[in-house]
Parts: structure tokens; C-alpha cells; sequence
């Protein structure tokens, strides 16, 4: 019973955080975050994962995905489109009030939609070993660009949406960051040498 009322407690915190105005509508992170600043967070999500104690959220399995199987289509209109569960918003956006700094692991958010007759054969008469090779390598690595360039357009519209900033994408992960409300984070003691000074 004690569990269920501090859950309750922390969601209407959070629900009343967002719909508080504050005195600064939006943070401009331009001005808050420059490429020091950025390394100290990532950094800090390094040391925070090493410990084990950096605050994550995946992607769920049977969720809507960005389907990255039309390379002619536009991946930021099929992401404005995209269908993002509500539960899952408001879980990270509870983890970012309570930890500034959360891990997505958006690996299930973008996916290519197998062809019905499987994958395309690339063996072909006049092929020799080496164009099989280099046409398999190409095809893989088409694959994981497409796979990055997706998730970091579902990034950049889930931190638009919560007001958060997007400061790494490193494969199928994005790191956000997001100003407690007061801060916990000091940026400028993330970076070496400023100490909190100006």
C-alpha cells in the first residue's frame, strides 16, 4: 500500500511539474549546452553505466516502429506520423524529472518490414565472390546507417515533444537530457577545469 501511494505521489509531482508554468517557458539549450557541456554528460552517462545506476527506458517490443524498408520514403515525416505510446511518454518523462539524464535504447523503434519473397538473392551469373562480398557489406551497411539516421529522428522528436535535449546518439541508443525542476545536475561541473564558474 505504502509502494502504490509513493508511485502516486511521484506521478502527480511530475504531471503537476509539466503543467506548472514556469518563469523560463522553454530552456533554449543552445545557449545552455555547448559541445563541453555535452561531453560531460556523456561522460557521465559512461560513469553512470559502469556503476549501473543510468537511468534507462527501451523501446517496447509491440510498439509502432519507423519502417525504414522505403529508402525513398521521408524518415522525419514517417516519424511526425508515427504513433509513440503514451504510457512509455510519461514514463521517461518521469525519469528525466527525477534523473535529468535518461538512456533510450530505441533499437525496436526502427525496422525494415521483410519483403515477402525474403531477402533479395545477390548471386547472379556474371557475379564473382568478391561483388557478392562487397554487395553484401554495401547492403549491411545501408542497413545501419538507415538504422541510425531513424533513430535519431525518433530522438529528436521525442526530446522536442518532452523539452528535452538530445546530446549523444550512439547506434541504437539516444541520450536525453532534461533540467530538473530545481536542478540537480551542474553543467559546468561536468567540464573540466570551469568548476562552476563562469
Amino acid at each position: 500500500e505504502g509502494l502504490v501511494a509513493n508511485n502516486c505521489a511521484d506521478m502527480v509531482k511530475c504531471f503537476a511539474k509539466r503543467i506548472t508554468p514556469r518563469s523560463e517557458e522553454d530552456v533554449d539549450y543552445d545557449q545552455l549546452i555547448n559541445g563541453a557541456k555535452r561531453r560531460g554528460l556523456r561522460s557521465l552517462k559512461e560513469r553512470l553505466v559502469s556503476e549501473g545506476s543510468m537511468a534507462e527506458v527501451a523501446w517496447p517490443n509491440k510498439s509502432t516502429y519507423l519502417d525504414t524498408s522505403d529508402e525513398s520514403a521521408d524518415l522525419q515525416e514517417l516519424a511526425k506520423e508515427m504513433q509513440i505510446d503514451a504510457r512509455w511518454m510519461e514514463n521517461l518523462d518521469e525519469m528525466l524529472w527525477n534523473n535529468e539524464l535518461v538512456l533510450m535504447r530505441l533499437g525496436n523503434a526502427i525496422r525494415k518490414k521483410k519483403s515477402p519473397s525474403g531477402e533479395k538473392k545477390v548471386k547472379s551469373a556474371d557475379a564473382n565472390e568478391d561483388d557478392i562480398a562487397d554487395e553484401l557489406v554495401l547492403r549491411k551497411l545501408g542497413k545501419a546507417v538507415s538504422k541510425k539516421r531513424g533513430v535519431k529522428i525518433v530522438a529528436e522528436r521525442i526530446a522536442s515533444e518532452l523539452g528535452a535535449h538530445l546530446a549523444q546518439v550512439k547506434g541504437h541508443t539516444a541520450l536525453l537530457y532534461r533540467p530538473g525542476w530545481p536542478p540537480k545536475l551542474n553543467l559546468d561541473e561536468l567540464v573540466p577545469g570551469t568548476r562552476g564558474e563562469e
